[in-house]
C-alpha cells in the first residue's frame, strides 16, 4: 500500500522501520531514530501535532539532553519536523514546545527508501540461493552409496524393531564343565580332550 498523509504517525513511522529507514539508515542516524520515535510516540497519532518538551523526548528516547536537541535540529532540518515554536519560561510560567510531524515528509522517506530496501532484499536472496545450492551440491558427492536409508536401527535389547524374537547370543557348551562355554574354556581352546 502506498502511504499518504491521513495513516496515523505510528503506522507511518512502521512503514518507514519496514522499509529500512531510507536516509535515516545506519548507525550514524541512531540518534535521529530514536528521537523521531520518541516524538512520534508523544504526539496525537491522527494530528502529528502537541506539546512536548525536550527532556521529556530525552527520556523517552533514552539520550542526553544535549544529544536529544541535536537530533531535533537534523530532524527539522530534514522537514519532518515543521512548525517547531520553542518552549521557555514566558511570564513566570513554563511553556512546552509545540512540535509537528510532517506526515508528508514520511511518506516521502518510505517511498524513496521501499526501492533501496527491495535491491538489497533480492541481493540477501541470490546470496542465499547461491549457498544453499552449493551446500546441497557438497552433500550429494558427500553421501556414503553404502548406507542403507531404509535399514531399521536396533533397539536397546539388540534386536531388529517389530515381532520377532530378541537374538541371543549363546556361548557353545564345553565338555570339561565351563559355564561359559567354550571360548572361555582353556583346556577346550588347546585341544585338550575331556
Amino acid at each position: 500500500m502506498t502511504p499518504t498523509a491521513h495513516w496515523p504517525l505510528s503506522s507511518l513511522l512502521r512503514s518507514l522501520a519496514r522499509a529500512g529507514w531510507g536516509e535515516l539508515q545506519g548507525r550514524e542516524w541512531q540518534g535521529v531514530r530514536s528521537v523521531l520515535r520518541a516524538v512520534v510516540d508523544s504526539l496525537p497519532d491522527r494530528a502529528g501535532r502537541g506539546t512536548i518538551t525536550e527532556p521529556q523526548v530525552a527520556q523517552r528516547a533514552g539520550l542526553s539532553l544535549r544529544w536529544t536537541r541535536r537530533c531535533l535540529h537534523v530532524l527539522e532540518e530534514l522537514g519532518i519536523i515543521t512548525a517547531w515554536t520553542r518552549g521557555g519560561v514566558h511570564a513566570g510560567r513554563c511553556l512546552p514546545s509545540v512540535l509537528r510531524i510532517s506526515k508528508r515528509a514520511l511518506c516521502a522517506l518510505i517511498e524513496a527508501a521501499r526501492p533501496r530496501r527491495e535491491a538489497a532484499d533480492q541481493q540477501r536472496r541470490s546470496e542465499t540461493q547461491q549457498r544453499v545450492s552449493s551446500l546441497l551440491h557438497a552433500v550429494r558427492f558427500r553421501r556414503s552409496h553404502h548406507a542403507a536409508l531404509s535399514a531399521h536401527l536396533p533397539t536397546l535389547a539388540g534386536s531388529p524393531p517389530g515381532n520377532s524374537p530378541p537374538v541371543v547370543d549363546t556361548p557353545s557348551p564345553c565338555e570339561h564343565g565351563e559355564p561359559r562355554g567354550t571360548a572361555a574354556c582353556a583346556l577346550c581352546r588347546h585341544g585338550v580332550a575331556a
